[in-house]
């Protein structure tokens, strides 16, 4: 009898171990279902071109089999990447879903994402803004928040091989994966299925890669002189032309391992998995706040591990109507009506059972500025989000 299969079952029973000690300390679930996502459009500018397709696999890693998959055609007047993504506007015109029938779709797209551990785009950075937006334009506030993290598979995880470039193709080729009508979403999420099967056989461990790629992540600036550039650039560091920096998005406990100084940029929004995540969030703003959808996208940005808030309208009732329909921890100090708004800040903030690690400030008036003047003299962080905006510090 060969002892191979036994060697085996116990390398992947300790890979397994390891793996939930890793869930355990990133307080995420251990990752068994994993939904990998591709989205076309007609171009790159969310206010004037259309998202003509969405597609949606969801993937057992255990087994490195499919569970489903999933495609969404959507009506369009034009589409001016053709030439890129092959789908001719006569397509969009006969098959795609009319306005009727799309918020259909993204119920079943939410479906989907929620019942998965983590959510994988090739280009995370490209593919969630448009899953974000359509969801918030055809879905209720509860129900366009998708639980799960987002990875980037081309950014955050470490495939077995090398490729000639980081595009899902390259990638693919260089594990001998073949390519099928390469830029419509339904097969090039086929051929990342395709590749997580290969890269197992290869001895890639998806549960750990995937817990890997979850660890604590921020944007970076390289601090380095023109005449050597270079050292940036052999990092993976990109040149930004509006700022005039060479930056990268990297895990916060690799740094030490550059040859060269950085600077640690706010990266909220540009990622899923940013330095403001999981902590306990103190939640604030107008009693007359309008805007829970953006509450709502705001804090599953964020992903929070415990919300700490007042019993007041506005802000602080979208927050907690995101606590409750995400499960999340919350802690909520009863503020008297009379209370000014001096006194209304330290109030909130001395009854509460643990102190916050972070304040979300959204607009409001006198009581919410006295708040935000109090926690950074309690050195605590403050973020003010603006719809339409990047954060502010």
């Amino acid at each position: 009898m060969s002892i191979f299969p036994l060697i085996n079952a116990s390398a992947q029973a300790y890979f397994r171990s390891y793996s939930q000690k890793m869930a355990e300390e990133l307080r995420t679930p251990y990752p068994e279902v994993l939904a990998f996502v591709d989205v076309e459009t007609s171009g790159l500018d969310h206010g004037k071109d259309h998202l003509l397709e969405i597609a949606c696999l969801t993937y057992d890693i255990q087994t490195d089999q499919v569970i489903e998959a999933k495609s969404w055609l959507f009506a369009a007047p034009s589409n001016s990447a053709e030439f890129v993504n092959g789908i001719p506007p006569a397509l969009l015109t006969r098959h795609g879903r009319s306005a009727h029938h799309v918020a259909l779709a993204a119920t079943e797209l939410a479906s989907m994402l929620n019942r998965s551990d983590a959510v994988l785009a090739w280009n995370v950075a490209f593919d969630k803004p448009w899953i974000e937006d359509f969801f918030e334009k055809n879905l209720s506030p509860l129900a366009s928040t998708c639980h799960a993290p987002w990875l980037c598979a081309m950014d955050d995880l470490t495939w077995p091989r090398r490729s000639s470039s980081r595009s899902l193709s390259a990638v693919a080729l260089a594990h001998e994966v073949g390519l099928v009508d390469a830029h419509r979403a339904l097969p090039d999420i086929w051929t990342m299925a395709r590749l997580f099967r290969r890269a197992s056989e290869l001895g890639m461990d998806h549960a750990r890669s995937v817990l890997m790629g979850l660890r604590p992540k921020a944007k970076y600036e390289a601090i380095v002189s023109y005449l050597n550039r270079d050292l940036a650039k052999q990092a993976s560091f990109r040149w930004d032309d509006k700022t005039k920096k060479w930056t990268r998005s990297m895990f916060r406990d690799e740094v030490h391992t550059l040859a060269f100084e950085v600077r640690e940029l706010i990266p909220f929004g540009k990622t899923w998995n940013d330095t403001h995540q999981n902590l306990r969030v103190l939640v604030a703003g107008g009693k007359g706040y309008e805007e829970e959808s953006f509450v709502h996208k705001v804090l599953s940005q964020l992903s929070p591990r415990k919300i700490l808030t007042s019993n007041c309208d506005g802000a602080d009732a979208f927050a907690r109507g995101y606590a409750a329909s995400r499960g999340v921890a919350i802690d909520i100090v009863p503020v008297a009506e009379g209370i000014c708004a001096e006194h209304r800040a330290a109030t909130l903030l001395s009854r509460l059972t643990s102190p916050p690690e972070l304040v979300v400030a959204f607009p409001g008036s006198e009581g919410t500025e006295n708040l935000v003047t109090l926690a950074r003299e309690m050195r605590i962080e403050v973020i003010r989000p603006v719809k339409d905006e990047r954060v502010s510090t």
